[in-house]
């Protein structure tokens, strides 16, 4: 294994993302990627160690597949897009299983998804059953949209650095603290005038006093006056540089008043440009040492009669004195480690560390600094900090603004991320986010700045946004409508398609609600839906609507979405819905047509056989319901065989259709009519009376307009029919009812042309 494939595995390892949830947001790219190219088969693979492994997978039901086989592992091992137009034709796939067998690739197209450092994880790929070939236009939009998986793996990968840089960062405080606050001594940091700066706890008990009470205090108003004298003098030995460190017994005057004795070693802070010296202060409790010196005092004058008991308590006291050295050389050690632990954890910070004084030059700066600005610590100290970091055209605005500040003692900057631009000794600027404290040292004030260089994180905002731009340029383009509305039903994303279907480019779509958008008749529609939706279910629908460019059929589909992950599980919390609706108003007319042909008669219009039956049933069940009675007739055109002998078939078919129209207008609106073949014409009447006379007028109706001559086809002719009804109450079976009318219409023939038979 080559070390550049271990790196990468461990890149991979490390992202923790191996056989975890499917992620929503690489779940929409690989359906987005399958409408896009129209391709069946869309994944995000991760390549393992001898397995390939799906993130997200839309169109493959397999979780993964072994490295050997796998196409996305000839795209990861050469680092660049793999186009495989036809497998079948390529000697490195003809063979495979995947192509041989199911899923059957044909076609393959697969761009690396690459981590921070450029090495390849995956790929984003389709698939499709069948080979074709692939654009460029099509290649850019593979990388496109690769380009946004692999930002979901770069945010995990910047999360993970983020969170070991913490953690490191807590570590090392958290010891420091620890060893500050509970050390078994008293801990000082001490100003020139004898003030004390900072205090452990340890110290402030000793003295009876708390840490806020021993802030301001000087050590001078605290030291008994017999011992004032010399500790004032070795002091200032020590702040003159005579004496790098001393060490000295003396006694304090405690909150109670009582004097406490204590061994105290001072060691200066060396800082050349520090203009205020300061130093750290050990201070030991040795009050039960002076008092067993005192006790050595007393037996010291019955030395004679108490020897062995005078010895025995000098061996005690020697052996305190000795443990009492040690600790005092263990609290010494702390000290300066503790010393050292700070300069290292400012040295070694992430963020480059700025410090500077009241008039705006540097007093700190950290190896972070220096590799940030490119100045070294020995050129940046005591230069002016603007000069340095900042542009020229923004030096002045920053000085006006800085001692403006100072001398207004304004803080309102104070802890606060600001956002600027600065500027490396190459003369290069960048964006940087910056965190301003302030430090006061008696008079003197000193403004540190841990500074981030945040060029990274714009770049990769700056690409999201192209992402997203790249993304509404795609939904615009789509003949759909697409769109998203939260779970208040509140629009946050739409398509241009929206403003082609209201006819309206002005149209304020975001941040509206949906029944704004819609109008009240579409949205009670829509509604129940969307509130199926809003509860977690993927839902479809149809309507037809009236816009303006006319009545259109729409197909409504609506997917939920959920929350973010949080321990590897998807959320339950719905935030919002997709909206995907696509015009199917030519597949309605299609089906519509194929369906009127299916019921009716092509050369009259009229509803065929299949229409007839259907339609009987219903009348006999709605007599038998409703206690109604109903007539069916059988209508034969009389002598139409020689018409159409005589004077072909098109007067044949032209002499039909005109008696549909004349039965259309002699028929009341609700009868049916239907054409059966031929010359043969059926009509269901219903709702007759009791007497039965309306079927009578309507018969003598149709055939008095039959009888006007009419001219068909060029010819002038009359037309004359034989009608046989009969009538029922819905109790006769269909059979019996049919054969009752025909029977009805041959007795009408029998008796000559233009009759009718009525059989109740």
């Amino acid at each position: 294994m080559s070390n550049t494939e271990s790196e990468r595995l461990a890149i991979l390892t490390d992202l923790g993302v191996l056989d975890t949830p499917a992620s929503l947001d690489l779940d929409r790219i690989t359906r987005v990627a399958c409408e896009v190219f129209d391709v069946p088969i869309s994944l995000v693979s991760l390549i393992d160690c001898d397995r390939q492994w799906f993130k997200s997978r839309v169109g493959l039901s397999v979780a993964e597949t072994a490295r050997d086989i796998s196409f996305c592992t000839h795209a990861v091992d050469a680092n660049e897009t793999l186009v495989v137009p036809d497998a079948l034709a390529d000697p490195r796939f003809r063979n495979n299983p995947l192509v041989t067998h199911e899923p059957g690739i044909r076609f393959y197209a697969g761009r690396p998804l690459r981590s921070l450092g450029g090495f390849p994880l995956g790929t984003l790929c389709v698939i499709d059953r069948k080979s074709r070939p692939f654009s460029a236009h099509q290649r850019q939009l593979l990388d496109d949209l690769a380009t946004m998986a692999e930002q979901y793996f770069h945010a995990l990968e910047s999360q993970r650095r983020l969170e070991r840089a913490r953690q490191s960062h807590q570590r090392t405080a958290m010891v420091y603290e620890r060893i500050v606050e509970q050390a078994s001594v008293g801990i000082a940091l001490v100003a020139a005038d004898g003030t004390w700066l900072e205090v452990n706890g340890r110290f402030a008990g000793m003295l009876g006093y708390s840490i806020g009470q021993m802030h301001g205090m000087r050590f001078q108003q605290m030291t008994l006056p017999d011992d004032l004298a010399r500790s004032v003098a070795a002091f200032q030995q020590l702040l003159s540089g005579r004496t790098p460190s001393y060490s000295l017994e003396k006694r304090y005057v405690r909150s109670d008043g009582k004097a406490l004795w204590v061994q105290v070693a001072v060691s200066r802070l060396t800082d050349p440009e520090d203009e205020h010296p300061r130093a750290i202060m050990v201070a030991t409790d040795i009050a039960s040492r002076k008092q067993a010196e005192l006790d050595l005092a007393n037996l010291h004058a019955e030395l004679e009669s108490r020897v062995i008991e005078r010895t025995t308590q000098l061996n005690n006291a020697v052996s305190t004195l000795e443990r009492e050295a040690g600790q005092r050389r263990v609290a010494e050690l702390q000290v300066k480690e503790e010393r050292e632990r700070f300069h290292a954890t400012l040295e070694n910070a992430t963020d480059a560390f700025i410090e500077v004084d009241e008039a705006g030059r540097i007093q700190m700066w950290n190896r972070s600094a220096e590799q940030t600005f490119g100045w070294s610590k020995q050129e940046a100290i005591g230069q002016d900090a603007a000069s340095l970091i900042l542009p020229p055209a923004q030096r002045p605005a920053h000085h006006a603004a800085f001692t403006h500040a100072l001398a207004a003692h304004t803080r309102r900057l104070m802890g606060k991320r600001l956002e600027l631009t600065a500027q490396r000794k190459t003369g290069e600027q960048f964006p940087v986010e910056m965190t301003l404290s302030v430090t006061s040292l008696g008079n003197r004030t000193l403004v540190n700045a841990f500074i981030h260089d945040i060029s990274q994180r714009k770049l990769d905002e700056k690409r999201i946004r192209q992402a997203a731009l790249r993304l509404k340029t795609i939904t615009d383009n789509l003949p759909a409508l697409v769109g998203y509305v939260d779970n208040q039903q509140i629009y946050r994303f739409h398509n241009r398609q929206h403003e082609i279907f209201f006819a309206d480019t002005s149209l304020q779509i975001d941040d509206r609600h949906v029944r704004q958008i819609f109008g009240e008749y579409l949205y009670a529609i829509a509604e129940p839906y969307l509130q199926r939706a809003l509860a977690g279910e993927e839902v479809s629908f149809e309507f037809q609507t009236s816009a303006k460019r006319g009545s259109r059929w729409f197909h409504i589909h609506l997917v939920p979405e959920r929350g973010e992950e949080r321990d590897g599980k998807e959320g339950q919390e719905i935030s919002g819905a997709y909206v995907l609706a696509t015009d199917i108003t030519d597949r309605k007319h299609r089906e519509h047509g194929l369906q009127h042909a299916a019921t009716h008669d092509y050369l009259t219009g009229l509803p065929n056989r299949r229409s007839f039956v259907q339609q009987l049933d219903e009348a006999m069940a709605r007599a038998r319901t409703k206690d109604l009675k109903f007539a069916l007739m059988y209508i034969d055109l009389d002598d139409f065989k020689s018409v159409n002998d005589r004077f072909g078939h098109d007067v044949g078919d032209a002499l039909l259709r005109r008696f549909s129209t004349i039965a259309h207008s002699a028929f009341r609106a609700d009868d049916f009519i239907a054409r059966l073949a031929g010359d043969e014409f059926v009509a269901i009447v219903e709702g007759l009376s009791a007497t039965g006379d309306d079927l009578k007028v309507i018969c003598d109706r149709l055939q008095a307009m039959l009888c006007v001559e009419q001219e068909i086809g060029g010819h002038v002719m009359r037309i004359s029919a034989s009608i046989g009804a009969a009538v029922t109450d819905g109790n006769t079976d269909r059979k019996t009812l049919l054969r009752m009318a025909d029977q009805a219409m041959y007795q009408a023939k029998q008796q000559g042309k233009g009759r009718v038979v009525i059989s109740r």
